[in-house]
């Protein structure tokens, strides 16, 4: 007896036009010159730790910063937050770091290499004086992946 898998079921849930219309607004949200210093010293933070062989690249800076701007772009403010770096390091990061041998049989993680710049790090607010203005969610309650119509979309 031969099992076969059951064919995936694929629907559409945007639009080419949807997909560049969010791109724009994340293309939109303003980074913080300490947001990016922060950005940057977390990914030089990896390069320079004893326990790694191979720190995350410029590329992961990259990732870093172009993550946290969709994140803000979903929670619907166009400025990213101390939090929005945060909570995407460990995922933009831990993949492009190798540890040294010694310390994988210390089963240290790359997840707490990344994690140690965070307590160094303070958020002295906007510097550019903006005000702080809410953002239309990119998504609700009610679309076809389950969050609805962006209104900025529209």
């Amino acid at each position: 007896m031969v099992r076969k898998a059951p064919e995936p079921e694929i629907r559409k849930v945007s639009s080419a036009e949807e997909l560049l219309a969010a791109k724009r607004a994340v293309e939109e949200v303003h980074v913080d010159q300490d947001l990016l210093e922060y950005i940057t010293r977390v990914v030089e933070g990896t390069r320079g730790h004893p326990a790694v062989e191979v720190g995350a690249s410029p590329r992961g800076s990259l990732a870093l910063f172009l993550l946290s701007r969709a994140k803000a772009a979903l929670e619907g403010r166009d400025y990213v937050i101390p939090d929005d770096i945060k909570a995407l390091a460990i995922p933009a990061l831990s993949h492009r770091i190798i540890l040294k041998p010694e310390y994988w049989l210390k089963r240290l993680r790359p997840e707490a290499v990344i994690q140690e710049p965070w307590s160094e790090f303070q958020s002295r607010g906007k510097s550019d004086g903006r005000q702080e203005k809410a953002r239309p969610r990119i998504h609700s309650l009610d679309s076809p992946c389950g969050r609805g119509p962006n209104p900025r979309l529209a």
